[in-house]
């Protein structure tokens, strides 16, 4: 599965993150939405939080069959409403929602060649996702387009684009040259238009990350989580994405 979420610091900065997490230590409820997960120095519990958003849909292999995908949120409400994020030993003070999509099947790394794929190469196109979410609680953005290629030959994802709409701004952000892998992490770098309150128009630098697993016998989706935030903290945004090839 992916993930993402936002932490809120002492000193009042925001932080988008992003993880893939893989293994038999992730905890699901009757209809597969991620309720926990334990993996490293990683924790996620959905606690008391309340499931906002809650999808699922079925991924159509190139031999026939098919796997189902789950994506949704845990959205805190209140104190004694709410996820619980632990790094390091360490419990984040979360804020807004913990997204994520889970799938059964990641495609095997000896199956991520052009030989065996049967083709050079590959663009994956977002077809659902859970709803984009920034610091402001409740808002609802929409995920424009999320495109990533991948290059079977070079063993390379080359390029990652997305791009995320609110109601009085957007934010772009791109990244790629990273080896191929059945799971991925890479940077991403943009800007958001909107997110200045003095001058609206300019464009103001956002970075953060995006995480991944290509999913299937031959890699037919890929999951993918994303957060970003402007470069004075005080904006961010987090989703999760399916592509389709």
């Amino acid at each position: 599965m992916v993930g993402a979420d936002a932490e809120k610091f002492a000193d009042g900065t925001l932080a988008a993150g992003s993880g893939v997490h893989a293994g038999s230590n992730i905890g699901v409820d009757s209809a597969g939405n991620v309720t926990s997960v334990t993996d490293g120095a990683f924790v996620f519990s959905s606690n008391s939080a309340p499931l906002v958003e809650s999808s699922t849909t079925v991924l159509a292999h190139d031999d026939g069959s098919q796997q189902k995908i789950t994506w949704g949120r845990w959205e805190v409400k209140s104190s004694a409403n709410t996820f619980v994020v632990m790094n390091g030993g360490n419990t984040k003070n979360s804020i807004g929602s913990f997204h994520f999509i889970r799938a059964d099947q990641m495609t095997p790394a000896v199956n991520l060649t052009a030989a065996n794929m049967g083709m050079t190469t590959a663009v994956y196109s977002a077809i659902g996702g859970s709803t984009p979410t920034s610091e402001i609680f409740g808002e609802s953005g929409h995920l424009d387009s999320l495109q990533a290629t991948v290059d079977f030959t070079q063993q390379k994802i080359t390029a990652y684009q997305l791009k995320v709409s609110f109601a009085d701004r957007s934010f772009k952000g791109s990244g790629g040259g990273i080896s191929l892998a059945p799971t991925f992490t890479l940077p991403l770098i943009g800007d958001c238009q909107g997110c200045s309150s003095t001058n609206p128009g300019a464009p103001i630098p956002v970075s953060g990350q995006a995480n991944g697993a290509f999913i299937g016998p031959k890699a037919e989706g890929m999951i993918t989580s994303f957060g970003m935030q402007t470069t004075l903290r005080d904006r961010f945004i987090s989703g999760t994405a399916l592509g389709k090839r």
